[in-house]
């Protein structure tokens, strides 16, 4: 099967708390197809908030707080940036069942950003920045490979510093000092 690499780009501001619950119980309908089509995949999270989303989540959420348990997140972390399907755990689960299980503890860990996180919600500026942080993530994107990017928001893009708009003739919110020194 050909190579999928997964980047999610979860959105941390603080409407998000029912949208990160929702897509934690429901990812096993996800996993059942991957698993099912025995792919080779990659999987990252990155939130949607410029000073910290470009980094891939690994379970310490924005909110200071490990909701996924953190000795556990800190351990299936340790040497690893991103999830794998050639991953030794994922690779010799005994069972579809164990696979799973494996793959739903790895992505809590990576998926409860928190919502703590910038009101300014700029997840187009953290996956770009994400993939050119090959120092911090790794070279999650292989060649060869097919991106598939998977939107978590309940807002508007703000990536654009000027928010004077979007497609839709929206207005986004305007961006926090913090967030304009660190787009300069």
């Amino acid at each position: 099967s050909r190579a999928v690499d997964i980047l999610f780009v979860i959105d941390d501001s603080n409407s998000m708390a029912e949208e990160q619950k929702t897509l934690n119980d429901n990812f096993n309908r996800f996993l059942e197809q991957i698993i099912a089509a025995n792919a080779d995949f990659r999987m990252a999270v990155v939130s949607t908030d410029v000073l910290y989303g470009s980094i891939f989540q690994t379970g310490l959420n924005r909110d200071g707080q490990y909701d996924a348990d953190k000795a556990e997140c800190e351990s299936l972390f340790a040497n690893r940036k991103f999830i794998s399907s050639s991953d030794e755990d994922i690779k010799n689960a005994a069972t579809v069942a164990e696979k799973t299980a494996q793959l739903q503890k790895l992505f809590r860990c990576q998926s409860e950003v928190g919502t703590k996180g910038s009101p300014v919600e700029r997840g187009l500026g953290t996956m770009v920045n994400a993939f050119r942080n090959k120092s911090i993530n790794g070279e999650f994107k292989r060649k060869g490979s097919i991106l598939s990017i998977v939107f978590v928001t309940d807002e508007n893009d703000c990536s654009e510093i000027d928010c004077t708009g979007t497609p839709d003739g929206q207005s986004c919110q305007s961006p926090t000092i913090a967030d304009t020194e660190v787009a300069k």
